[in-house]
């Protein structure tokens, strides 16, 4: 009696470490189980052929990365209709395009200038640049751009966004594509999550240096906007200034609570151990501006996946898409400031630190 109730107590103990460490898996770590989420082992699902021509390579169950990658990260807010607020922005918004007529002269804010233009053969409207042969300051192919491209989907870098470190060579990327820089260090807000002031990511170091692994022309390059760890990039004066606005006019804002996802900097640690999603601080003298200060890494409704229409002066009176453009929707209005309230005569979000209102 007593060696069957210590057998039961073993497979009990064994049953339990066993349920922990496969629930502890998440999909993409490390390659480790789930392996049919991505993957169709024989040409069929559920017993069904799948159709023919819709299988990727590598029996992908789309019909190449990306759209394997939106079967379900397209419910997460990466390609849906702008309305989740996510931190890399939505590639719905590559989709958009926009035309109006200022001043007698017809204007346009292309989708193709919206974001990163992933290719997803099953998605509509995800194709390749039309503009773009190479990334803007690389050699990276316009035509081999995919999820894929910026983040394992096997999940062994060991990093929350399953972004490729240094001497890391891009998934599928013909003759080989290897990544010279290492990953940032920053902990992301959440794939399912809408960020707010209040709820983010937060960023250490290392962001403008990982995306110059494509984008080197505009890393620390002569005329360009500095950002980076090594670039001249720390706010210095400018910190005060991000801390004081509030808004064109009004700089009674104090360091607690000044910070904006609109606007997010990095605060230079060198591990996540001490960063904060729900810190509402502003920027000592050695924060830094990095590239996703002012672009989102996804999409944004924006040219040049700007977080705001660089060109306006009044962001409320001029910031496009407007209801009057031809190809824009009320939502469209709504949300391409992440459901943001700009108040009247607020001039561009570049004055949170340059304050030249």
């Amino acid at each position: 009696m007593k060696l069957t109730k210590l057998l039961l107590v073993v497979m009990a103990a064994c049953l339990i470490t066993l349920g922990l460490s496969l629930t502890s898996y998440a999909l993409h770590d490390d390659g480790v189980a789930h392996c049919d989420a991505c993957h169709t082992m024989h040409n069929s699902e559920d017993g069904n052929t799948v159709a023919a021509g819709a299988v990727g390579p590598h029996l992908q169950i789309g019909a190449d990365p990306s759209s394997t990658c939106l079967t379900c990260h397209a419910g997460y807010g990466q390609f849906s209709d702008g309305s989740a607020y996510r931190a890399g922005g939505d590639f719905y918004w590559v989709t958009k395009d926009y035309t109006w007529s200022a001043h007698g002269r017809p204007q346009a804010s292309t989708g193709d200038s919206h974001g990163h233009n992933v290719i997803a053969a099953d998605e509509t409207g995800l194709d390749a640049d039309a503009t773009l042969t190479t990334a803007p300051g690389g050699t990276y192919s316009a035509n081999q751009l995919g999820c894929n491209s910026c983040h394992d989907p096997h999940g062994s870098q060991g990093n929350e966004s399953l972004l490729y470190g240094a001497e890391d060579t891009a998934f599928d990327y013909p003759g080989g594509y290897t990544f010279v820089n290492p990953a940032p260090v920053f902990l992301n807000a959440g794939r399912t999550k809408d960020v707010t002031d209040s709820d983010h990511s937060a960023f250490g170091s290392g962001m403008s240096e990982w995306c110059a692994n494509c984008h080197a022309g505009f890393y620390n390059a002569v005329g360009k906007h500095p950002a980076g760890n090594n670039t001249g990039a720390a706010l210095n004066g400018e910190a005060s200034n991000y801390n004081a606005y509030v808004a064109t006019g009004d700089l009674s804002g104090v360091q607690a609570t000044s910070y904006w996802e609109m606007i997010p900097f990095e605060d230079g640690a060198t591990d996540t151990s001490g960063l904060d999603r729900t810190s509402t601080m502003g920027p000592d003298s050695t924060g830094n501006v990095m590239c996703l200060s002012c672009h989102r890494a996804h999409a944004s409704a924006f040219p040049n996946i700007g977080r705001w229409y660089f060109e306006d002066t009044l962001m409320l009176e001029d910031s496009h898409p407007m209801i009057t453009d031809t190809g824009a929707t009320q939502e469209d209005v709504d949300n391409m400031y992440y459901g943001r309230v700009i108040p009247a005569g607020q001039r561009s979000f570049c004055n949170k630190c340059h304050v030249q209102d």
